[in-house]
């Protein structure tokens, strides 16, 4: 007993064998994760003309509306052309990841992180202990009386 299935002129053959039927299975997952990353391309494409036309109905450049048309039909013409401003569009991206991100940490480690230590050794505060003691043992002693309500919704 064999059912097939048609994919776009891919057939899937569901033999009752359990090695064909995990084959067939693996190659229809196969089929969807090359299917998932053509819908990415294309969805990058739908990106780049919505961006466009938003930042005509921001600016009012008529180019933008003419960039928009052009893309769209360039794409729907040469699926090779879609493939490279994907690829090129995600490498930009990756790029610019990189960039952000060193200036967000810069940032942040500038203007909030650099202050607070700023303040806190201004107030001499040893809050994290890590100046030597005088004891020689860095243990600090506690003397607490656990009750039934400390062990409640102890985090």
């Amino acid at each position: 007993m064999v059912a097939r299935a048609h994919f776009d002129g891919f057939v899937i053959d569901w033999s009752v064998s359990g090695f064909w039927r995990r084959f067939s299975r693996s190659t229809f997952y196969l089929y969807l994760v090359l299917m998932n990353s053509q819908a990415k391309v294309w969805k990058t494409i739908l990106v780049l003309i919505l961006a466009n036309l938003i930042a005509f109905v921001i600016w009012r450049f008529q180019i933008l509306v003419y960039v928009a048309i052009g893309l769209g039909l360039l794409s729907l013409l040469s699926p090779q052309l879609v493939k490279w401003i994907h690829t090129t569009w995600m490498n930009l991206a990756e790029y610019l990841g990189w960039i952000n991100s060193r200036i967000l940490l810069t940032a942040v480690f500038f203007l909030l992180l650099t202050p607070i230590a700023l303040i806190v050794r201004l107030f001499q505060k040893d809050i994290l202990q890590l100046k030597k003691s005088k004891n020689d043992s860095m243990f600090i002693e506690r003397n607490h009386l656990f009750r039934r309500a400390d062990l409640k919704n102890m985090w």
